[in-house]
């Protein structure tokens, strides 16, 4: 399983509803978004969560695999629906890959065929077959992970947030 269980997940299922005032929680009750402070994903009773029924339910405290936190929402100003929805990809893609050591994710665009290509840095090799499986089920879209072309040195300073060493032609730094 990958690591796409997160809180960006919440956005998939809060954005399936029209207007904020429609949300199935797990007791079949409806409440408006703004009182929604998790997602189930149990099949058993799948649904949003208030704070009470998140209270009620122990979710926290069990450490359940099938709560999905609200997300807090972010500061950065999104321009357009198409913004939105790579801004969620690639958190999503983010999340899936923050266990690979040694990789970030730069960006992300749909080619000419309409698959989204995110495009990252790594210093080693990584298999993404599982994530790309995952998502397809869940956006019913076709994704590939493309490595850019850079050195050893620019992919750890974009990686890691140091400074690329540079060489003289004697070799020194």
């Amino acid at each position: 399983m990958t690591n796409l269980k997160s809180e960006n997940k919440y956005e998939f299922y809060d954005g399936r509803h029209d207007g904020p005032h429609h949300r199935k929680c797990i007791d079949d009750t409806i409440t408006g978004s703004s009182k929604c402070v998790a997602y189930c994903e149990n099949k058993i009773h799948p649904g949003f969560l208030t704070e009470k029924l998140r209270v009620n339910h122990q979710c926290l405290e069990k450490e359940c695999d099938y709560y999905l936190p609200k997300p807090t929402k972010s500061k950065r100003v999104v321009c357009g629906e198409d913004d939105k929805y790579r801004q969620l990809l690639m958190e999503m893609v983010i999340s899936a890959t923050r266990s690979m050591e040694g990789l970030r994710v730069m960006r992300a665009s749909q080619d000419a065929e309409g698959r989204w290509v995110f495009y990252y840095v790594a210093i080693s090799d990584y298999a993404f077959d599982e994530i790309i499986e995952e998502m397809e089920e869940w956006f019913n879209e076709k994704f590939v992970f493309e490595k850019m072309n850079s050195s050893f040195d620019i992919s750890a300073a974009l990686i890691f947030g140091v400074k690329p060493t540079t060489h003289n032609a004697a070799g020194n730094e």
